[in-house]
């Protein structure tokens, strides 16, 4: 058989895409050329790499995570003006257009997949995220931040803290309660630890003067860890807006589905006490050698075990067998409305 070369086609989304990708290159060409200096094209591509690699993960569509990068590129287009750049050591016109190009491209994401970027949330979830939060208290002892800030962080934790450990490692009932304030405290962490690592990574942006290997490589992967995390951080912030929003909004309806979707967004079920055990303990040992030897930044690391630990947990956790698939010539069950209850439990029937 003769070999054959199929032409690809060439339709308009495809053509709008080069464009858009052939103007963000011209972009960040005529930026680096005009300074001369190519140090920060690494950093702000490392945090684009997380970002496209944590969308795509998301959503799994190539196509949809490049149409989100050019509707970012063109709203951040009109704001990406040229500064005087004097004598400063990075060129603020490249600085300012990544940040344009990020933010913009984190809210658009975020609109689009708001439902789908909705973690389920969990008591595993809530007592991981409580482990790095007294990782993260514990760092700033040690750093030397103020003791009335450091004692209101103390103190917002204590009762979260205390709820997730017992939930963590008791069999205690998942109440309504329990599930919307663990929900809010998941919320809470996310956008402490999220604003914690952008001031690190903001603050190390202008002293990108790294010869050493090493040094080079954790700030790669902070910056890479800010991209894979900056989409959450925005939706969390979408939440706490809706959730303020809540006295201006007119109708009750749209009240209770807002309320509804916070609840129904942590699971009921409960996880065994060995996966408790087993996240304290790979948590601790991660952190405890990074308190004494800092290896990684504290916040660096923090990421580091949110984002490693589901997969070290699903090695050791077999998967769930699927359920079979109904064969095509079995005939579809007929439902026997004679046992049906007389009321349902989402749409309860009020009987005059």
């Amino acid at each position: 058989m003769p070999f054959t070369f199929n032409r690809p086609r060439l339709t308009v989304s495809t053509g709008f895409l080069l464009v858009g990708a052939l103007v963000a290159l011209a972009i960040l060409y005529w930026e680096i050329e005009g300074t001369g200096d190519t140090n920060l094209l690494f950093p702000i591509l490392a945090a684009c790499a997380g970002l496209l690699y944590e969308s795509w993960r998301i959503t799994r569509n190539r196509r949809h995570v490049a149409w989100t990068l050019l509707a970012a590129t063109y709203l951040s287009l009109p704001f990406s003006v040229p500064h005087d750049r004097g004598d400063f050591e990075a060129p603020p016109s490249l600085v300012v257009f990544a940040s344009l190009l990020f933010g913009f491209y984190c809210v658009v994401f975020a609109v689009i997949n708001y439902k789908r970027i909705l973690p389920k949330r969990s008591e595993g979830q809530a007592w991981l995220l409580s482990l790095c939060y007294l990782y993260w208290l514990l760092e700033l002892w040690q750093s030397g931040i103020s003791f009335p800030v450091w004692l209101a962080l103390a103190g917002t934790g204590i009762i979260p803290l205390t709820i997730s450990g017992f939930h963590a490692f008791l069999p205690l009932p998942l109440t309504q309660w329990v599930r919307t304030w663990l929900s809010i405290w998941c919320v809470f962490v996310i956008l402490a630890l999220g604003i914690d690592n952008g001031t690190y990574v903001l603050s190390s942006l202008w002293d990108w003067t790294t010869p050493h290997p090493l040094d080079f490589t954790t700030r790669m992967l902070a910056f890479f860890l800010l991209g894979m995390s900056a989409i959450y951080v925005a939706h969390n912030l979408m939440q706490i807006m809706e959730m303020l929003s809540l006295d201006k909004l007119g109708t009750r309806k749209e009240k209770r589905q807002i309320r509804r979707r916070h609840i129904l967004n942590f699971s009921v079920r409960q996880i065994p006490a060995w996966q408790s055990a087993l996240c304290l303990a790979y948590a601790g040992i991660l952190f405890g050698l990074n308190f004494y030897f800092a290896v990684l930044p504290r916040i660096t690391m923090i990421w580091l075990v949110i984002v490693s630990f589901p997969p070290v947990l699903g090695l050791v956790v077999p998967p769930r067998p699927e359920a079979p698939s109904p064969t095509p010539d079995r005939q579809p069950r007929r439902l026997d409305r004679s046992n049906r209850p007389e009321r349902s439990i989402r749409f309860p029937r009020i009987r005059s």
